[in-house]
């Protein structure tokens, strides 16, 4: 059997949005941190993700499972996402590096994954690109608008059908 397909998943901008946006008096456009409900889209993703399951294991890159226990973490999300979860990317012995140098998602990944010894098959759904380089981004399904982006959810379905034995 081949090796699963690693998703290193993102929370923020990716299952919910980061910014909700209003008009103030004057008709001009303002941004507002989102105040929730958070993760609404991890059961599209769970129904995305259902077909490939037992072929995929999901590392959380979120900063969720940097400021939180993985297991609290897990436990957020849908059953099916949860018991396909095996690590996060925030490694103990690197906190300092990822505080001192601002460290991109992409390099956070990068560092997992030399880590770990991982050479096989990847993809990121992330909603910050920053960083990421320009031979490394087919490895990326940039949520750019959330996973309720009709074109996000067809870049995951393309990516998912390359990657994956069909369902």
């Amino acid at each position: 059997m081949a090796a699963p397909v690693l998703l290193f998943l993102d929370f923020d901008g990716t299952l919910h949005p980061n910014w909700t946006f209003t008009t103030n008096a004057r008709g001009r456009p303002v941004a507002q941190p989102y105040a929730g409900p958070c993760l609404v889209e991890a059961e599209r993703l769970t129904m995305m993700l259902a077909p490939y399951a037992e072929h995929l294991q999901i590392v959380l890159s979120s900063w969720w499972a940097y400021t939180r226990p993985l297991g609290e973490v897990r436990a957020l999300l849908p059953d099916l996402l949860a018991s396909r979860v095996i690590d996060g990317v925030w490694l103990p012995h690197w906190m300092d590096r990822y505080r001192a140098e601002s460290i991109s998602r992409y390099a956070c990944i990068q560092l997992w994954r030399e880590h770990r010894q991982h050479i096989g098959p990847w993809l990121a759904l992330d909603d910050d690109d920053r960083d990421w380089p320009a031979a490394q981004r087919h490895h990326l399904v940039h949520a750019d608008g959330t996973l309720a982006s009709p074109l996000v959810q067809d870049m995951l379905r393309a990516m998912l059908a390359e990657l994956l034995p069909a369902p």
